[in-house]
């Protein structure tokens, strides 16, 4: 099974990684936001451009479009995508959405951004060296000039592995 087909099947019950998905973009949403107004501070959301490499469902990318923030939105799972797009709709948003590999996103995507992010653990997909620097390389490619690029990824060998321990 690829990460994709992983990702594909998830798609439909994603949400419930989380014990309240909402609440959840609502915090992530604004621990993003706490450090993009600390970086651009001169700037409002919606003169800011955020690409989303690793979009998932849209836990971070739904919550920065509700801020205002211009969202454009990639994932490895076209149904992930699919899930994203009609998540956006039902909240009246607009996230320019589809489905690209972060190691190839400056194709798919036009112009600059001034921030880029791979979430919740996307990064560690990656499996080799060389993938992880072509990667960084592409995010680097579609960065503006004092971008910033935001990456989250979890120690696993930190997490306590008790049988009765559900993460």
């Amino acid at each position: 099974m690829t990460v994709s087909q992983f990702y594909d099947d998830l798609s439909a019950h994603f949400d419930l990684v989380y014990a309240d998905w909402e609440g959840s973009m609502a915090r992530q949403g604004q621990a993003i936001h706490q450090i993009l107004r600390a970086e651009f501070p001169e700037r409002a959301a919606d003169g800011l451009r955020i690409l989303d490499v690793a979009s998932g469902i849209g836990t971070q990318a739904i919550p920065l479009a509700q801020l205002g923030y211009q969202v454009v939105a990639r994932d490895l799972s076209p149904r992930a995508v699919a899930r994203l797009s009609n998540e956006a709709r039902i909240r009246g948003l607009q996230i320019n959405s589809a489905a690209a590999d972060m190691r190839e996103v400056s194709s798919p995507v036009e112009g600059s951004f001034d921030a880029v992010l791979a979430m919740d653990n996307s990064v560690p997909h990656l499996l080799t060296d060389e993938e992880i620097v072509h990667a960084f390389r592409e995010f680097r490619r579609v960065l503006v000039d004092r971008g910033i690029i935001l990456i989250s990824v979890r120690d696993y060998e930190k997490v306590d592995r008790a049988p009765t321990s559900v993460h």
